[in-house]
């Protein structure tokens, strides 16, 4: 990808950048070596925005190698993106590691359960984090009972985005009463595979967990 070369050349020199947004700009995986020999040196990054681009797992591995040691970083946007459950162990490294962080965005991906268990784990072992979106990322009954347990141990986990999956009206369920006593703020089942009849059955539960602050 030029243009990745083209912004990793530019800030070569540069060693005190905090925040970095490259949202739209058709990075993949190839090349990106450059970019994660950038990243490595900026000590001082606090927010990385990689949104709406073609990173695949081979890139975002490399990419959460370059920042597992940033312990100033809180924000990582990576929305929109190729990356799948190849990604799992980089996720569970990078997530479970980087004690700092604060905010993970990965909604539109392909994470599927297998990565999807592993980033559930790894919230498990990271306390800090205060939002995880994980919307649209074919998601199914595998993790539900994880991030169920997400939600009821992580006392700082604020806003949790799972809409758009594959849960059914069993596991929205477990979702739903795992809310009722935790001290999430906000969680989000919208879109998941529901019925008409379900939903009728259950609006009652759906009505204070689908997208609504406490």
């Amino acid at each position: 990808n030029d243009g990745l070369q083209a912004i990793s050349k530019a800030l070569k020199e540069c060693n005190q950048i905090q925040e970095l947004y490259l949202y739209n700009n058709e990075l993949d995986d190839d090349p990106i070596d450059e970019f994660c020999q950038l990243l490595v040196k900026q000590s001082d990054l606090f927010a990385l925005g990689l949104e709406f681009n073609r990173i695949g797992y081979k890139g975002i591995d490399k990419i959460l190698k370059a920042l597992i040691k940033h312990q100033k970083l809180e924000k990582l946007y990576l929305n929109q993106n190729d990356i799948n459950s190849q990604a799992s162990d980089g996720i569970y490294n990078f997530v479970s590691k980087v004690k700092n962080l604060k905010e993970l965005r990965l909604s539109n991906n392909v994470l599927e359960d297998k990565a999807g268990l592993s980033l559930a784990e790894a919230i498990l072992l990271n306390k800090n984090l205060r939002v995880v979106h994980v919307g649209n990322n074919k998601l199914s009954s595998e993790v539900a009972e994880k991030f169920a347990e997400v939600i009821t141990k992580n006392a700082n986990l604020k806003d949790l985005d799972l809409s758009n999956n594959l849960f059914i009206m069993d596991e929205l369920q477990i979702l739903a009463e795992a809310f009722k006593e935790s001290s999430l703020e906000l969680l989000n089942l919208r879109g998941n595979v529901v019925s008409a009849e379900e939903i009728l059955a259950f609006d009652a539960v759906l009505a204070t967990v689908a997208n609504m602050p406490r």
